[in-house]
């Protein structure tokens, strides 16, 4: 199959964008919630992640059976997933007095929140390839897996993927029906999104307020309702600026490599604090955190071209083939 070029690129500007707003986050003394720059970034970077996975997940859905999806998806997502979160247990909520039960336990517990990210794309594309092969993707169908999907607790941060699943099946529906974006749809969404990230309050963040689960929660729905309209016009937007930017070779190493700098950044995130730097609006978020954001993606780039250059690492780590 030949690769999409604008998807790597797109993908790797986004990853970019993730590795930046985590330098944003952990480099501070402060909290930085209620910062512009971040909140632009947090509206909409996982999001279009999710929907760029539906996107490319559409192809596999209508090419493979059942079980061989089902096999895949174990062979790409969950045993790198369950790999990478055991290394990172150990390196970070290793605790001597525990038993090896206790251990377990915890490690079993922590699973959705070590990459919640991949947790959340392995339980929507289960979810579409169910749509897909037993209801042959009816609009109908995907839209009540997503109203009782929503109703399901927050707990084990299964609020993350309540959150994204519209997402990864907006993606997939997008290539389904060949959808495009014009110039008139690009300008509409850059007006709501602009507006919407100047109104943006911290109560808007899925970190902060989590999703609503019932329908008598009217704050709750309209946060959701806020946040769902302000990664959809993102993404659109997202879209439409990259598509003017120039086409560097580096945007496009980095989209064939976006799991393995999700993954090893993830383990250099807690060390970011260690910089401890103090905020200034112009030199904090331009000058110091895109220097670390380099840094931190030269790291995971090279780390990355080492596991691949392994068969066997690049397949348990990364779901190779």
């Amino acid at each position: 199959m030949i690769r999409n070029l604008f998807i790597d690129k797109l993908k790797g500007m986004a990853i970019i964008l993730v590795v930046y707003g985590h330098c944003l986050q952990f480099c501070a003394k402060y909290n930085i919630l209620n910062t512009k720059l971040f909140q632009l970034i947090y509206a909409f970077h996982m999001p279009f992640f999710m929907a760029v996975s539906g996107y490319l997940y559409y192809q596999s859905v209508n090419r493979r059976s059942f079980n061989d999806l089902i096999s895949s998806r174990i062979k790409q997502l969950l045993i790198p997933f369950l790999i990478w979160s055991l290394f990172f247990l150990v390196v970070f909520r290793w605790q001597v007095s525990h038993t090896i039960i206790q251990w377990i336990k915890n490690y079993i517990y922590n699973l959705p929140s070590f990459f919640w990210f991949i947790w959340s794309l392995l339980i929507s594309s289960i979810l579409t390839i169910i749509i897909n092969k037993f209801f042959k993707d009816s609009l109908i169908a995907c839209f009540l897996v997503f109203f009782l999907v929503l109703l399901l607790p927050n707990g084990l941060v299964f609020y993350f993927t309540k959150f994204m699943l519209p997402y990864f099946f907006a993606g997939y529906l997008v290539h389904k029906f060949v959808l495009k974006t014009n110039t008139i749809i690009s300008l509409s969404a850059l007006i709501i999104f602009t507006a919407a990230m100047y109104f943006w309050k911290d109560e808007y963040y899925i970190y902060t307020t989590l999703m609503a689960t019932k329908l008598t929660d009217i704050q709750g729905i309209y946060d959701d309702c806020y946040r769902y309209l302000a990664g959809f016009t993102g993404i659109i937007v997202f879209i439409f600026v990259v598509k003017m930017l120039p086409d560097f070779k580096l945007f496009e190493v980095l989209g064939r490599n976006t799991l393995g700098v999700y993954f090893i950044s993830s383990f250099l995130n807690p060390y970011l604090y260690l910089f401890g730097l103090h905020y200034d609006p112009f030199f904090y978020n331009f000058i110091y955190t895109p220097f670390v954001t380099i840094v931190v993606i030269a790291v995971c780039l090279v780390l990355s071209k080492l596991i691949n250059q392994n068969k066997r690492l690049n397949q348990y780590l990364l779901g190779g083939r």
